[in-house]
């Protein structure tokens, strides 16, 4: 049977394992629709090959929430995490499978509200790579103070650019960055769509 490598996820050194399945993750895992937060379900030491290891399991889960945020170096956040059985899971993904199904080929789950630790199930949506790009928040190689997609050419005005699927399209030149993120927004509407990003 063909693996489904949007279910896979990186463990420690080159080994991948499969994200459980949606039943085995119902009976570890409750969901709080409201929050989008996971919590423990409650386990007895028969469920675990010994003593030792059901009170690692205890030790590891004191704190009923599932996962924990991280941060990049740099202070920002990335998505949460969930480590089952010595694997770490991204939340969002376990959460799609929970309730969706299996994560289609050449897609991936993303945040609609672009914040990254808002998992609610309907803030959660498929999409490609691409797509996923379109719909990042505000990056830090911006210049500030200019619209998103607007360059400057030194003492003499404006271009206005947008990425579709690998390729940089030149929306011309304007004197204002007004003129030129207009420019954007409006090939934003008509490439991006619903991922356009506009922030």
């Amino acid at each position: 049977m063909a693996t489904n490598a949007k279910n896979r996820v990186l463990a420690r050194g080159a080994e991948r394992k499969e994200i459980p399945n949606a039943d085995e993750l119902h009976r570890l895992l409750a969901y709080n629709p409201e929050t989008g937060i996971l919590n423990w379900r409650p386990r007895t030491v028969n469920e675990f090959a010994s003593l030792r290891h059901f009170q690692a399991w205890k030790a590891a889960t004191h704190n009923p929430e599932a996962g924990r945020p991280v941060f990049k170096k740099n202070g920002c956040r990335t998505y949460k995490q969930l480590c089952i059985a010595g694997t770490k899971y991204l939340l969002h993904r376990l959460i799609w499978t929970m309730f969706k199904g299996l994560i289609p080929d050449g897609s991936w789950v993303d945040h609609i509200d672009q914040d990254k630790w808002n998992n609610r199930i309907e803030n959660l949506g498929l999409c490609d790579a691409s797509q996923s790009c379109w719909n990042r928040g505000k990056q830090k190689s911006r210049k500030k103070g200019l619209p998103r997609g607007v360059g400057t050419i030194k003492d003499s005005g404006f271009t206005a650019t947008i990425s579709v699927r690998g390729k940089r399209i030149y929306l011309g030149f304007f004197q204002t960055p007004e003129e030129a993120g207009k420019a954007y927004e409006e090939a934003a509407a008509k490439y991006h769509q619903e991922f356009a990003c506009l922030d």
